[in-house]
């Protein structure tokens, strides 16, 4: 079973986002995180998710808490 970690700063979601590396988004919802398409707008961040249950969204500083990475 993969592990999860968060981010301790926006920008390093922004960071870890701009040069590529996967990025996993937990929804309330949802028992795991998901991986994500994303990219960085200004200081946003537009989530397009690989699943069609779910819309595109953007998202802010606000949802720091929900932006996983895969513990290494």
């Amino acid at each position: 079973m993969k592990s999860y970690v968060g981010f301790k700063s926006w920008d390093g979601v922004l960071a870890h986002i701009t040069v590529g590396k996967r990025i996993y988004y937990h929804a309330p919802l949802d028992v795991n995180p998901r991986l994500i398409q994303c990219e960085v707008k200004g200081n946003e961040v537009r989530v397009a998710p690989l699943s069609s249950d779910c819309d595109p969204f953007t998202a802010d500083s606000g949802h720091l808490d929900r932006f996983k990475k895969a513990e290494s």
